[in-house]
């Protein structure tokens, strides 16, 4: 054999190592993710009643609680448009940014005893946890939505797709501002004394209780500062179509997100010796 030949051939071994040491490595992650969200559902919810079904059933009976008052109070119609497809694209992803946003803080401190195991750390747990909320709010929406339309409670998205895309982007910018979260909490114990008035803060300038359109023109603008607002204009879009024109940037949202998720990151190299600690 040449020796082009045994260096071809010792490439290829090497790669094939490498290969199954990645997928090795793939595999432990799934196992420890899973065992991650089993221990946080558990914690959570306990194994008694529904258990698990608790992460549907929760945010479920938030969206409809709300929806029903509205309609009490407001009636069917909002600004022209049907006020139970507004609160549902409005509480279901205001739902995600809670439990994705409010949940991560002081994750690190409350799951640091978990990094004895030599492969399991503290942004596994996080990544973990918000996979979980992801997913979950996700579920429930699916209910909720597959109820209402059962019921001729809520028409059909004008484009699935937008909607998809929407709900996609909305689940990125809060998973990214969670790890944010996750972060400053670990930098300073007072991201967990201002968590909750945060939280209110935030709320009436997500986009939950408007629409950009409805705005006044010399506001528009400055609205669409706030990446929360455009993944609820292309939600909403996607849900209304022409009927109501918006203004959501996906690409502004991802850069957003990146940037989020990027400072996060460096914060939590800058408290990586407390947490180990």
């Amino acid at each position: 054999m040449s020796i082009f030949g045994e260096m071809t051939s010792m490439s290829e071994f090497k790669f094939s190592i490498d290969s199954f040491g990645l997928w090795r490595r793939i595999l432990v992650k799934n196992r420890v993710y899973k065992a991650l969200i089993v221990r946080f559902v558990i914690g959570r919810y306990g194994r008694d009643n529904i258990g698990f079904m608790w992460t549907i059933v929760e945010p479920m009976m938030l969206c409809v609680g709300v929806m029903i008052i509205w309609s009490l109070t407001k009636g069917v119609g909002y600004h022209g448009g049907s006020i139970v497809a507004f609160v549902f694209t409005g509480y279901m992803p205001l739902t995600l940014w809670r439990h994705q946003t409010g949940y991560m803080v002081n994750i690190g401190k409350s799951t640091k005893f978990l990094t004895i195991f030599h492969d399991l750390n503290v942004m596994d747990a996080i990544l973990s946890r918000l996979f979980l909320e992801y997913f979950s709010v996700t579920a429930a929406s699916l209910v909720v939505f597959a109820s209402l339309y059962s019921f001729d409670l809520l028409d059909f998205p004008y484009s699935l797709s937008e909607v998809v895309k929407g709900w996609l982007l909305m689940g990125v910018i809060c998973s990214c501002s969670g790890i944010l979260f996750a972060a400053l909490s670990e930098l300073s114990h007072i991201m967990e004394r201002i968590n909750a008035p945060l939280q209110y803060f935030i709320l009436p300038f997500s986009g939950c209780f408007f629409m950009v359109e409805w705005l006044p023109d010399s506001v528009k603008k400055y609205a669409l500062y706030i990446p929360l607002v455009n993944a609820y204009e292309i939600l909403r879009g996607g849900f209304y179509g022409p009927e109501f024109p918006t203004y959501g940037d996906s690409v502004y949202v991802i850069i957003c997100s990146i940037l989020t998720a990027g400072l996060g990151f460096f914060i939590f190299e800058r408290v990586k010796n407390r947490i180990d600690a």
